[in-house]
């Protein structure tokens, strides 16, 4: 019936594929004072060229010290900013296209 080296042929890629967009789908995170272990394993293989914004702690709030200058976590280019979520904490992210 199947044979191991047609079950390797299947199985492999598969398993590949499913790796990859479990990374993938943890890299979304914009954040920038705490990236992801997808943008910190990058950076530490020379992958990709992973630039987080620069943090200021400012009573207790992470807040960017550069507004507006380029970045990248993982996820594509993007400028720091600062966000205010609905719960009115306000977070360094970057912010894309």
């Amino acid at each position: 019936m199947f044979s191991l080296k047609r079950t390797l042929r299947v199985a492999i890629p598969a398993a590949s594929l499913l790796l990859g967009v479990t990374l993938y789908a943890g890299s979304r995170s914009n954040d920038c004072a705490h990236p992801s272990a997808y943008a910190k394993i990058m950076k530490f293989a020379g992958l990709g060229h992973i630039q987080p914004c620069e943090i200021i702690n400012f009573n207790g709030t992470e807040i960017c010290a550069s507004i507006g200058h380029h970045c990248n976590v993982g996820n594509g280019p993007g400028k720091c900013e600062n966000v205010v979520d609905a719960n009115n904490n306000m977070s360094c992210q970057c912010v894309g296209k």
